[in-house]
């Protein structure tokens, strides 16, 4: 994938839910229209049907607020200096990736009971 997410769609990182989609059926119907006229030509479809299912992909990431999240911590680590050890990159990206909702769970068990609980 030689471009982001947000970047394919043509949409800002704080884009709404309804902005992406929005987004994604310009883009889709853009492309939908040179796929019938490159079909209609004989033309060999390999690499617009591979922008298809990339423009699927990104609007499946995006709308979906716990693969967005993983996405987007990604992306915010690939931009800066990775750390060294695998260890390290985990307690970085733990907090971004992790659900909110899990995590106030396993805190909650923490303070409740002795329960041996892991991060």
């Amino acid at each position: 994938m030689s471009q982001g997410f947000y970047e394919l769609l043509g949409v800002e990182p704080g884009a709404s839910g309804e902005v992406i989609e929005l987004a994604y059926q310009r883009r889709l119907a853009d492309l939908v229209g040179r796929l019938r006229t490159a079909r209609a030509k004989g033309a060999d479809v390999t690499i617009l049907e591979a922008q298809e299912r990339e423009l699927r992909e990104a609007r499946s990431v995006l709308l979906d607020p716990r693969r967005r999240r993983a996405y987007d911590a990604y992306r915010d680590a690939s931009r800066s200096e990775l750390p060294e050890s695998a260890e390290a990159l985990w307690k970085l990206l733990r907090t971004r990736v992790g659900d909110p909702v899990a995590a106030a769970g396993v805190a909650t068990v923490r303070a409740l009971t002795d329960l041996p609980v892991g991060d």
